[in-house]
Parts: structure tokens; C-alpha cells; sequence
């Protein structure tokens, strides 16, 4: 088990469709406490910069496109390094809790009714 599938399931402890919450809606939403404020997310970059980058890397192969183009489309609004890093945690939080439900078989859908995953 990796660091972020043990944040994610410690805090399914708490709440019981806290994994299913973070696939549906995001890291962006603040549904992760440990991960809301920069110095918290940067500080788990820091920490974690090689499995942050092994889940980025696998996301961008199995999308067939590039780590950088997956992330602009994630969002566009990347300033400087501090919000590149705080976007990258997110981007690996959202895509381990989406391959954790996806284990479990659980349809998920977006804010939208949409399904993801």
C-alpha cells in the first residue's frame, strides 16, 4: 500500500464514502484535510515527488497523451510552481481514489451524473 491509498483509506475510517466523495468531486472540493492548504500539499509533494510522478506518469500512458496536457486539462490556472505541485498531489489523490473505487467495482459519477472511472 502506497502513501496516498493509506491517507485515503485512514480516512475512510472517519466517513464511509469518503473515497467514493474524493473520486466523485476532487480534491479541489477540500474534502481531504490533510491536503487543502498549500504548505500541506507542497510538504506531501515534497515527501511523495516519485509516487506523485509513477501516478502521473501511468494516468498520461493510459490516456495516450502527455503528463502536461492531462494536467492543463485538469486545470488551466497553473501560475507558478507552488500551484504546479498543489495541482500534481491533487491530480494522484483524485486518480488513486477513482482506481480504489473502480477495485471495489463501484459506479461513480461526477457533480454532473456523469460517470467517471
Amino acid at each position: 500500500m502506497n502513501k496516498i491509498e493509506k491517507l485515503l483509506l485512514d480516512n475512510e475510517k472517519e466517513s464511509e464514502n469518503f473515497i467514493s466523495d474524493v473520486a466523485s468531486h476532487g480534491c479541489v472540493n477540500g474534502c481531504v484535510p490533510e491536503l487543502i492548504y498549500y504548505s500541506d500539499t507542497i510538504k506531501f509533494y515534497e515527501e511523495n515527488e516519485d509516487l506523485i510522478w509513477e501516478i502521473l506518469f501511468d494516468c498520461a500512458e493510459s490516456m495516450d497523451t502527455s503528463i502536461l496536457t492531462m494536467l492543463d486539462s485538469h486545470n488551466k490556472n497553473v501560475g507558478n510552481l507552488c500551484v504546479f505541485k498543489n495541482l500534481c498531489v491533487w491530480f494522484a489523490v483524485d486518480m488513486t481514489a477513482i482506481k480504489i473505487c473502480n477495485e471495489r467495482e463501484q459506479v461513480l459519477t461526477d457533480s454532473h451524473g456523469n460517470e467517471i472511472g
